[in-house]
């Protein structure tokens, strides 16, 4: 078999996979995905998104189209007991407009999500093969060989080899290609499991007649069957239940079966219609590594999460958009591969917390012992919160020395005035790119050449901020709501570089530091390539 030849080939073809190849395509790298299923797999699976997916979105299609589809998490997200007495609310992490610029949480139809990521990976050029499996993969000095056959499905609906078969060389292999991911397998890497193990029915339905629901949207933590609902953007709703331990499969996947334990929320064939109903084994599951030469992992190839916390594709999605500018600086040659290393350091710490996260918020919801849930609850109602409150943070990586908590979060987009124009950020500036902010003078008069050069090399992009009710001029940007100004007050600095993945790089307190601030970065990359 001749090889195709490619930048970088992707096993599997769900949201992480769509978006990774489509931010690796209009970097202008030449990406092959390929799926072993014939379509998109066009169902619901992840209920929640949050704003960072939302500035994902608003850099590789109409993300205004896509959040019309959407519907807000405006009010709290509750956690009851069986006597419907409220045992905690779970808020969204910041309500209203969220540092990216957008709603804080969200509730969404996944296929929606999928046909903006995968329209913007063609659209950009990548090749997408779905139908293929992988069936194979070997790697050589500086890349990797990749064995792909046809499919075709079976009676069930089940993709089954043909016999026929391509190979494709790429320099890099990403594997995304789910919990029984096949390149993961291929490399014999084992998953560290941190024990969850529970059953649930998911019955996804589409609103044909809206009814009030009580609650709209939480967790009913009730020991003779623990429930959860929530909206599942603007035309579906979600429904799931605790299997019990003497039911099968079988018989819950039976629709009698559903529309049965509908009955208690008013759901009938009348209001609403099932699009989707399978029992899901919820696990917690992290690879011991995630790269192996030029393969890595991402999204469930590395790492499976219970969804209590809404967070596993929100994780897919936070791998693709860490990795994405990584492999670019490394395919243009202007960062050494031993930068790819970071992605693992940064990403696995922030996973296992929304891990750990999301296993403390099953054991409050999957109580089936009757005392246990009675003294759970006493606790509960008397102020006892047994979720971990803090926000994960990424792990040590690719960013300025010394983190404080500022450094690695997540950095602001506002609405900024520009000559003409006002609008948010990444719309006039440009998305996923290195952004140098300052205030009280611009960053060209406190960097040298050299310095210039290493923003320019990364097509990065250096403003200085001027306050609300400025006029606007080339070469600054007015914060014209004052949120940039709060921002940097908040943290105590008067210049922020933040990454491609929207991840602040460092800061500076003063802009007598902004060159060291830049020498970092470079030092960082120690191979950029400044023309």
């Amino acid at each position: 078999m001749s090889a195709e030849r490619y930048h970088v080939a992707i096993v599997g073809y769900g949201p992480g996979a769509q978006c990774l190849a489509a931010l690796l395509a209009r970097a202008g790298h030449r990406v092959l995905a390929c799926e072993r299923y014939p379509r998109l797999h066009n169902l619901p699976r992840a209920g929640h998104i949050d704003h960072e997916t939302l500035r994902l979105v608003q850099g590789l299609g109409d993300a205004d189209a896509f959040a019309g589809t959407l519907w807000e998490v405006r009010g709290d997200y509750v956690w009851l007991n069986a006597s419907g007495e409220l045992l905690m609310l779970q808020p969204a992490l910041e309500t209203g407009e969220a540092v990216s610029g957008w709603w804080s949480d969200y509730t969404q139809w996944q296929p929606n999500l999928e046909a903006v990521f995968d329209a913007s990976a063609r659209a950009s050029g990548a090749d997408v093969l779905l139908g293929w499996q992988a069936a194979g993969l070997e790697q050589q000095a500086g890349g990797v060989t990749l064995t792909i056959e046809r499919t075709a499905l079976d009676s069930g609906g089940r993709p089954r080899p043909t016999g026929e078969r391509r190979a494709v060389q790429a320099r890099y292999l990403v594997g995304a290609d789910g919990a029984g991911s096949f390149v993961r397998e291929a490399l014999g890497i084992a998953r560290e499991d941190l024990g969850a193990d529970q059953r649930w029915l998911d019955v996804d339905m589409r609103t044909l007649r809206p009814i009030d629901m009580h609650p709209n949207i939480g967790q009913i933590c009730d020991p003779s069957r623990p429930r959860m609902l929530m909206p599942l953007g603007a035309s579906h709703r979600r429904f799931e239940w605790m299997l019990l331990p003497h039911e099968t499969i079988e018989e819950m996947e039976r629709p009698e079966a559903a529309w049965a334990l509908l009955q208690e929320f008013g759901v009938t064939p009348d209001t609403h219609e099932i699009a989707r109903q399978i029992v899901y084994t919820f696990q917690a599951r992290i690879a011991e590594r995630w790269r192996e030469g030029n393969v890595l992992l991402t999204g469930d190839a590395a790492h499976t999460m219970p969804p209590f916390a809404g967070q596993g594709l929100l994780s897919s999605l936070r791998d693709s958009s860490n990795l994405a500018w990584k492999l670019d600086l490394v395919l243009r040659g202007r960062a050494p591969a031993a930068l790819l290393d970071t992605y693992e350091s940064e990403r696995r710490p922030h996973v296992r917390a929304w891990t750990e996260i999301s296993l403390a918020e099953g054991r409050v919801s999957c109580e089936l012992d009757p005392a246990r849930a009675a003294e759970r609850d006493r606790r509960m109602i008397a102020g006892e919160h047994p979720v971990p409150a803090q926000l994960p943070m990424l792990g040590p990586g690719a960013f300025q020395r010394d983190p404080d908590g500022f450094v690695g979060s997540l950095g602001l987009q506002a609405r900024v005035g520009v000559p003409h124009e006002v609008g948010r950020f990444d719309d006039l500036l440009g998305p996923r790119r290195w952004a140098l902010l300052t205030r009280g003078g611009a960053p060209r008069d406190h960097l040298d050449a050299a310095q210039l050069r290493v923003l320019s090399g990364l097509d990065g992009v250096a403003r200085e901020v001027l306050p609300a009710g400025s006029a606007a001029r080339d070469g600054a940007i007015v914060d014209v709501d004052g949120r940039y100004a709060a921002w940097l007050d908040e943290h105590g600095v008067q210049a922020v570089l933040t990454r491609p993945d929207f991840a602040v790089f460092g800061a500076a307190q003063r802009l007598a530091d902004l060159g060291d601030l830049i020498d970092s970065l470079a030092h960082e990359l120690t191979e950029v390539v400044v023309a």
